[in-house]
């Protein structure tokens, strides 16, 4: 409550790490997940959700208490789910910035969008892929998943022509 998680890659041989940050700056936890890189981190209900690519370019999913430990009772970097067995694709050049990956809490629930070298893939997880939706294209744009209840994003994305577009650096709507 009224802090902050913070996810980062550290090392020649990246490690995703993640820390707990109070509001008033002070470092409660920190401490490494796994191997990998471009992680992102979201919130929900019951914890934290973190996913990232794992050195074989599939997405590794970790789903953590608010204290930072494995829900499932393992060691952190035990825990990590492989979501699927699809290849996570390469960010598009610098010249435009696109994330391969995306995450977003909802109740105990956590929603990944994974963009894929063969389309764009979302899964709503828990500790496991609870189900999966899969749009083979490999021009496709990135899929939303709004709440039928409320209508919020689930997952803030959207295109348009000619560019990507993910709410990282925009104003709240």
């Amino acid at each position: 409550s009224g802090g902050y998680v913070v996810t980062w890659v550290t090392g020649l041989t990246p490690t995703v790490n993640v820390a707990l940050v109070s509001a008033g700056h002070v470092v409660s936890s920190n401490a490494a997940v796994g191997a990998g890189s471009n992680p992102t981190v979201a919130v929900s209900t019951f914890g934290v959700g973190i996913a990232y690519v794992g050195p074989d370019n599939l997405p590794r999913f970790h789903y953590l208490t608010a204290s930072l430990n494995c829900l499932s009772g393992y060691a952190r970097t035990l825990c990590p789910v492989v979501t699927s067995t699809r290849t996570v694709a390469t960010p598009i050049g610098a010249s435009t910035f696109n994330s391969t990956l995306d995450l977003e809490g909802s109740g105990n629930a956590f929603w990944l969008v994974a963009r894929t070298s063969d389309g764009e893939l979302v899964q709503r997880l828990t500790t496991t892929v609870s189900e999966e939706i899969f749009r083979a294209s490999a021009v496709t744009a990135w899929i939303t998943v709004a709440s039928a209840s409320t209508g919020n994003p689930m997952i803030s994305r959207g295109s348009g022509t000619g560019y990507n577009h993910n709410q990282i650096g925009c104003p709240a709507p």
